[in-house]
């Protein structure tokens, strides 16, 4: 998520690919030995990282974490700092929104590191959802959600007679503005909520992943022309 921010002298990264086999001890390992020291109660896996994903090789990981009662941003400057002290200054560091760990990599990957981007959020399980995939991009699932989000604005934008819009971040999640005022002061991150307005009628979990999210449209008549639209945008993408 953050790219390669540990490097030498010479601008060589410091960390390498993990091996699928090797993410859940290394996963495990941060979250039960520090995390959980300072009060981190969720803690999921994101994008690729998640195991519903299958690529054998991964690049860095990425998970999110939740912040309890604090803000996000305050959180996370507390997180760098815990961490920066635990592992050092120089295994630590915040790129954005994203505090970005060179953590020693558990199992057959002896004395190699993988750079481990941790999100925070006071919705974890929601950005959870919001950044899954499985095994085809995430993005395409996205994109899919965000084009049925653009099919319900203009269906009740025909129904009340004002312009109204349903967008999706990721993360962040849905913002609805009505004649272009927000129609909540926060966005929603509720996958239920979400697939409420969207007139979604399945379990979060069935729609996780992109192929999951296929499924679905196929089988609900009025959210299936949408599926039109998305293979115009990525040709072949769905298979139909």
């Amino acid at each position: 998520m953050g790219g390669k921010v540990f490097r030498d002298a010479f601008g060589e990264p410091t960390v390498s690919m993990i091996r699928r086999e090797n993410v859940k001890e290394t996963l495990s390992h941060l979250n039960e030995v520090y995390l959980k020291q300072l009060g981190v109660f969720e803690f999921y896996p994101i994008g690729s990282t998640d195991e519903r994903c299958k690529s054998s090789l991964l690049g860095d990981l990425d998970v999110v974490v939740g912040s309890g009662n604090l803000d996000p941003k305050s959180f996370r400057y507390e997180m760098f700092e815990y961490l920066s002290e635990c592992l050092g200054y120089d295994q630590v560091k915040k790129v954005g929104s994203i505090v970005s760990v060179r953590y020693p990599i558990c199992g057959t990957q002896i004395n190699e590191h993988v750079q481990i981007d941790i999100m925070t959020s006071s919705d974890a399980s929601g950005t959870a959802w919001l950044m899954s995939g499985g095994s085809v991009k995430g993005v395409f699932r996205n994109l899919l959600l965000n084009l049925i989000a653009k099919d319900r604005s203009r269906k009740i934008t025909e129904d009340v007679g004002e312009d109204v819009k349903i967008s999706i971040a990721y993360p962040g999640g849905m913002l609805i503005k009505r004649d272009g005022k927000k129609i909540l002061e926060s966005r929603i991150t509720c996958p239920r909520h979400m697939m409420k307005v969207l007139r979604i009628k399945a379990n979060p979990d069935d729609i996780r992943t992109f192929q999951g999210l296929v499924d679905y449209c196929t089988g609900d008549p009025k959210i299936r022309p949408v599926l039109r639209e998305f293979s115009d945008r990525v040709t072949g993408a769905t298979g139909m």
